[in-house]
Formats: C-alpha cells, sequence, structure tokens
C-alpha cells in the first residue's frame, strides 16, 4: 500500500504543473459530471501514470522517478505475460530453462542472509568437454553450485546445453548467451539479485567458458575467473572496465594452459598500456600443482612470484628462481571486492566478439552504446562536468551508432557536445522519450540499463 501511495504521490507531483491553479474557483460541474463517469478513487495503472508524463519530465528528478515506475511496468507485465518465469530459478533447487527448442539445467543453491542491496550471483561453468554419453559433463556438473560457496550468494551451476562441441564451444553455443541473459534477469527479477554483482567463475572447460563468456556479457558482471581453462584465441579487448582473474597450476601443460594463461595476463597488460588504464587483472599460477588440484576456492595459496619470469625460463628451457608467494586466490572472495559501475565513465567495445555468429546475444548493446555494425572497435566516453560525449575511436563503419543517455551521465535539459574522431564537435538538446525508456528497460531487463535521450551517427 505505501508503495502504491509513494507511486501515485510521484506522478500528482510531476502532473501538478498541468492541472494546480490558484486563481479561480473550481468547475465543480466537471467534477461531479467526471464522478458520475467513472467510480471514485480508481487508482490508474502504471502504464496509464507513466503515458501521462509525456512531455512533462523536466528536470532529473522527475526522469528518475519516471524510470522507477518504467521498471515497475516492466515487472509487472513479465508477471502478467510470462508468469512461468518465476519457475526458472528456485532457491535450493535444480531448475530447467527453455528457450525455442532447447533446455537449460540451472542448480541453484542461496548461502547466507541477502545485504541490503541484495545477494551477489555467481554463475558456475563446470569442467568437462566434448563427451557424447553427457556423464562426464553431468558429473562434473552436480559439484560446481557448491565449490566456491563460502561467500554469501546466489550460486547458479550451469549445465552446459550440448555435450557435442569441442572443450571450448560447450559454453558458447549459438544460444547459450540468451540463456545466461535470461537467468541474470531472472536472479535480479525473482531471487533477489543485485545487478551490480554478478559474476562468473569456471573451471577447466568452464574456465575455457569464462574467456568466451566475459567478453561478450561483459556489461552483465562485476568480475570474472577463469581457472586452467584456454582461450581459444578470444580478444579481451571488451574487458576495459571489467576486472579478471586468471589461474593455473604450474605444472598444467596440457593444451600449454599453464603457459598460455600466462600470456594472456600479459595480453591484459598490454591493452592496459595501449588504452591508458583500465583492464585490472591478476595471474596466479598454483605452485607445484597440476590440473584438477588448483586452490581457486582457497585462501593462503602458494603461487610463483614473478609470472614473467616463470614464462621466459619456461619458453628459454631454464629453471625458474623467483620464488613464491602466499595468495588469496578463493574466486569468490576476490571478485565480490568488485562491484560493477554500469554506466563507465569510457567504454572500449570491440563489436566483433559481441556479434560473431557464435556470440549473438540477440541485445545490439554494451554498456551505454548500441549498434548493428558486427564489426570495429568504438571507443567513447563522457562527462558530465563540462556536458561532453567523445567519440575517440569508431572503426564500425557504414552503421549507426547510437550513444544512450540519462541523467546520470549528462545534463539532459542543456546543450550537450558531441566530439567525433576526427575533431568535429556536434552539438544538440536531448529530446526525452518515454518509448525510448521502455523499450531500454526491457532489452536487458536491469534497472540500470534505462535511458530517456539518445544520439546517433554513423561513420562513412
Amino acid at each position: 500500500m505505501k508503495k502504491a501511495l509513494s507511486v501515485l504521490l510521484i506522478t500528482a507531483t510531476l502532473l501538478c504543473t498541468a492541472g494546480c491553479s490558484g486563481d479561480a474557483p473550481a468547475d465543480t460541474s466537471a467534477t461531479t459530471a467526471a464522478t458520475t463517469e467513472a467510480p471514485a478513487n480508481v487508482e490508474p495503472t502504471l502504464t496509464e501514470q507513466i503515458d501521462a508524463l509525456a512531455g512533462k519530465l523536466t528536470s532529473a528528478d522527475a526522469i528518475k522517478q519516471a524510470r522507477e515506475l518504467v521498471w515497475e511496468e516492466y515487472v509487472e507485465k513479465i508477471d502478467e505475460y510470462l508468469p512461468d518465469r518465476k519457475k526458472e530459478i528456485r532457491k535450493n533447487k535444480t531448475t530447467t530453462i527453455k528457450i525455442g527448442g532447447t533446455t537449460m539445467k540451472v542448480m541453484t543453491r542461496v548461502n547466507g542472509r541477502a545485504p541490503e542491496d541484495g545477494y551477489p550471483l555467481f554463475l558456475v561453468y563446470h569442467g568437462g568437454g566434448y563427451d557424447p554419453s553427457g556423464q562426464t559433463n553431468e558429473s562434473q556438473w552436480s559439484g560446481m553450485a557448491e565449490r566456491y560457496d563460502d561467500v554469501p550468494g546466489i550460486y547458479c551451476s550451469i549445465r552446459s546445453v550440448s555435450d557435442n562441441e569441442y572443450s571450448g564451444q560447450i559454453f558458447s553455443t549459438d544460444i547459450s548467451w540468451q540463456f545466461y541473459d535470461r537467468i541474470i534477469e531472472d536472479c535480479i527479477l525473482y531471487m533477489n539479485a543485485n545487478p551490480n554483482q554478478v559474476y562468473i567463475v569456471g573451471y577447466s572447460a568452464g574456465g575455457n567458458g569464462v574467456y568466451q563468456i566475459a567478453p561478450r556479457i561483459t556489461d552483465r558482471l562485476a568480475a570474472a575467473t577463469m581457472t586452467a581453462g584456454h582461450p581459444e584465441g578470444i580478444d579481451l579487448t571488451n574487458l576495459y572496465n571489467l576486472p579478471f582473474y586468471l589461474q593455473v597450476g604450474e605444472l598444467d601443460s596440457a593444451y600449454n594452459r599453464n603457459t598460455i594463461t600466462v600470456e594472456y595476463e600479459q595480453k591484459l597488460d598490454a591493452l592496459a598500456q595501449q588504452y591508458g588504464g583500465g583492464y585490472y587483472h591478476k595471474c596466479f599460477v598454483h605452485y607445484n600443482k597440476e590440473h584438477g588440484v588448483v586452490g581457486d576456492n582457497a585462501s593462503n595459496q602458494t603461487v610463483i612470484a614473478d609470472n614473467a619470469a616463470w614464462l621466459a625460463a619456461k619458453q628459454n628451457g631454464t629453471v625458474y628462481s623467483g620464488g613464491t608467494v602466499t595468495a588469496e586466490t578463493h574466486a569468490a572472495k576476490l571478485m565480490t571486492t568488485h562491484t560493477r559501475d554500469p554506466l563507465p565513465q569510457r567504454v572500449i567495445w570491440n563489436v566483433a566478439t559481441t556479434k560473431t555468429s557464435n556470440a549473438k546475444r540477440e541485445i545490439d548493446s554494451f554498456y551505454w552504446i548500441s549498434t548493428k555494425a558486427t564489426s570495429g572497435i568504438i571507443d567513447a566516453s563522457y562527462d558530465k562536468a563540462t556536458n561532453t560525449i567523445t567519440i575517440h575511436e569508431c572503426s564500425a563503419k557504414r552503421a549507426n551508432v547510437t550513444v544512450y543517455l540519462n541523467e546520470e551521465m549528462v545534463d539532459l535539459f542543456s546543450t550537450v557536445k558531441i566530439v567525433m574522431p576526427d575533431g568535429t564537435v556536434n552539438e544538440f538538446t536531448p529530446e526525452i522519450s518515454l518509448d525510448l525508456l521502455r523499450q531500454t528497460t526491457s532489452e536487458r531487463g536491469d534497472p540500470n540499463y534505462q535511458f530517456c535521450a539518445s544520439y546517433t551517427f554513423k561513420i562513412k
């Protein structure tokens, strides 16, 4: 009841300028007529309340309040039209989610009490790989929900939808991406998950999966941990804003997993240097450990002290002499030190990584940028203090690129500058759109990705 009253008060406040006046006596005949036409005290629907705000969103506070109403409307419509969504993820249950003709199993454990802003959410990916019988993958999956659950949170152990793919691909089939988005959305809606504390972790084939998943749903995540996996050549440019942990056993030489893990640490070093920051990462090579015994679910582990020197020794056929150190390597404990910023000031997007044939999320947005281009790099930033959007680089050619905006990013009621890669400066006053607010709310089902204004450009 309090929530309903607050919604009515918000709407009444926003509409007051259109109907409040103390200069003339009230027209009682109009009131009498209205009373006879409709029952008294009928509360307008959320949709009616939102529609009534058109043209009246004239302040940042008003837009914020409209966003809250639109989110309530979105939840209400999901409940009305897709009631089975509530059954897809259940506390301490194994459930199934069906999209099209494909079914995914999810084993969910909830540990501890929810913090005030909601549970951390962990998506956990099992080992195994190419396994036509499915028995190995099933066995690996069954124990993963408990592997990292020392930290309070929701743990969703993901069963791969295929057993017939190469090990690196069982978690990155075409349909997989829709399931990952769906699980996250369901947990936000029905499990009290904090959308800014979503984490992924995977071991062995699951580590392969994390390599593939993290650069493709980066805007969903607060951090990721890859353990004992192989990258299959994946590009990590999209991880500018995503803390990324890599772990491997020193003796895990199959498929060169030990050395290639350190090589990918160095790739992240190079990206941070290239773009002048970002790409927070740590790499732990677990001393004298083989593939199946890496302590990514334990603290106070012995790891190589100097990964670069260790790799050089491996490559040169010499003995590493750089020693070891003790480190915190528990994946859940490490990742929960990070919280997602859903509207980072700078976004770097390798579009091809999210748009290749086996990575189609059916979502065209990445943080606060959207395009239907299928390749190219987009590097953009915003500065609220100067009300400026800067497009540092855009090689996504011959396709529209849209920058989404809300009241947290810029002053929507003043002129916004757009600085293009060639130095050209365009200026515009944002047009506030309730339709766009609804569209962006439903695209990702995340209350942090609600935008009411936009600017679209094309690089020829």
